[in-house]
């Protein structure tokens, strides 16, 4: 059963309408409406329009509904972009979106209310305009394609076997499927449609005239997702942060034109990876690198065992590859890593710790992967590599390194607040608030500012040549001095890839 495609959303100040879209008049047609003032949805009831004062628009999707303190708003894609086919399905990406209020005003919230609710509706924004998010109206969005292999002859709508996983906007289709649960004749199947956080790019090419398609697909998990520093470690679920699934696919297209004519080749490779299965954390303290607190949580043995019986049941055995440095600031956690492996002692886990920085430091963006495989020993391959870092790509390490303190600092608490809203980790009705950091000293809220200030003038200085003055001084103009010179400073640059 396909998700519709297409909607036609009618606005007036009672009630939201949604109603498909069908090239064929003579289709029945089926219809939501949904009170702005009570919240209440219908299913397939009359609609009550009023033509004279209703807003139409031609909408994508319904991303789905979220309550905040002046009450419910609905989330719809309004334009999209085709990134991609599989099979005889079309994936979208979320071009633009539209935020509507189901309240008319602000006129029941105190003004406190009112700026929290206006801060709300700004992290909303910032997620989903910071966000990649995929779709499609019958292709499995949400699953790899093993898994879809083993849906044939399920009849379940996409949503109800969507992996809840990857389900990004889950919580925000409560409102229908809660409705479906308590109306068992009410199918609103056709209208959830799951969003993927995440990627998808398709690229086609042909070698020995067989064209071939390349898809990457990789899927971010709702559970524990959230920025850099905000999010990390496990939880009592065994759910990582910030975990991540990437489908490497391969498409032959059938050859038709040979004596014995082929099928159409599909191979996909999975592989996963997420934060450290332990209980840990680093705490912002405005320093490049900040503390690092590995937690004596006597419930870590089984929240380990959790995340990797979780593992196999979708992905089978493992293959783990610990990449974190052998030395130095992460060596607690290697060990506490490798602690936890040799309590687990599972014949299905193989375990390599593979210190990926001091093993492929001269690596570039082309060799790496093959430094990587070569490492862990996934590939039988040999990889020797000498160099030294320029002054490019020692300049480049530092405007990342720049870029990266900035934004831990001072943009990811807004951005973990916005993943955290979106998601439902904290429920407003139940809080009455959220916890939006305020009030940063001037000279922190500054210091983002100075720092990039400072970063320009000292790229100019490196890499702008000296230029000549366009005048002589007289001799001994400045007295005292006998001799000036006047040479280019050399500046030594350090750096530490994280």
């Amino acid at each position: 059963m396909v998700i519709y495609n297409s909607l036609r959303l009618y606005t007036n100040a009672d009630t939201f309408t949604l109603e498909p879209v069908h090239n064929d008049p003579s289709v029945k047609s089926e219809n939501i409406v949904i009170h702005r003032t009570t919240g209440e949805l219908r299913f397939n009831g009359p609609t009550n329009r009023v033509t004279a004062d209703e807003e139409v628009l031609t909408i994508y999707g319904v991303i789905g509904f979220i309550r905040l303190l002046a009450g419910e708003y609905m989330i719809v894609v309004t334009d999209r972009i085709k990134v991609g086919r599989m099979g005889e399905h079309d994936i979208f990406r979320l071009k633009d979106y539209k935020i509507m209020p189901f309240s008319r005003n602000y006129l029941a919230l105190s003004e406190a209310q009112t700026n929290d609710e206006t801060a709300f509706i700004a992290l909303l924004h910032q997620h989903l305009q910071s966000s990649q998010f995929h779709f499609s109206y019958g292709y499995e969005i949400t699953h790899t394609l093993q898994r879809q292999s083993e849906f044939r002859g399920d009849t379940q709508p996409i949503w109800e076997r969507a992996d809840e996983r990857f389900f990004w906007n889950y919580r925000l289709q409560s409102k229908f499927i809660d409705h479906m649960r308590t109306h068992k004749n009410h199918d609103l199947s056709r209208f959830i449609l799951p969003i993927m956080n995440g990627f998808a790019e398709f690229r086609t090419a042909e070698i020995n005239k067989r064209t071939f398609t390349f898809a990457l697909i990789s899927r971010r998990s709702r559970h524990r997702a959230g920025t850099r520093f905000f999010s990390r470690g496990i939880d009592a679920h065994g759910n990582v942060s910030n975990f991540n699934e990437t489908e490497h696919i391969v498409i032959l297209d059938p050859v038709t034109n040979a004596l014995i004519p082929s099928n159409r080749t599909v191979m996909a490779h999975v592989q996963t990876r997420g934060s450290i299965p332990i209980y840990w954390t680093q705490i912002n303290n405005i320093k490049y690198t900040p503390k690092l607190q590995i937690f004596d949580n006597p419930d870590t043995e089984a929240a380990f065992r959790k995340h990797f019986d979780t593992q196999k049941r979708y992905y089978g055995p493992q293959l783990v590859i610990n990449l974190v440095n052998k030395k130095g600031y992460e060596t607690p956690m290697g060990a506490a890593f490798s602690k936890q492996i040799d309590i687990l002692s599972d014949p299905q886990i193989k375990y390599h710790h593979f210190d990926f920085h001091q093993e492929c430091i001269w690596a570039d963006n082309a060799d790496v992967v093959s430094c990587a495989y070569s490492g862990t020993g996934a590939l039988k391959t040999d990889f020797t590599r000498t160099g030294s870092r320029t002054k490019v790509g020692a300049l480049q390490d530092l405007q990342n390194s720049i870029v990266r303190y900035v934004k831990n600092n001072y943009l990811d608490g807004a951005r973990q607040d916005a993943y955290d809203l979106f998601l439902g980790v904290f429920d407003l009705q139940e809080a009455g608030s959220a916890p939006i950091v305020e009030g940063q000293p001037l000279i922190l809220k500054a210091l983002p500012v100075v720092l990039l200030v400072c970063f320009a003038m000292l790229t100019t200085c490196a890499i702008v040549p000296e230029i000549p003055l366009a005048f002589d001084l007289p001799e001994n103009h400045f007295p005292g001095i006998s001799e000036s010179k006047l040479d280019t400073g050399e500046i030594e640059l350090g750096w530490k890839n994280e």
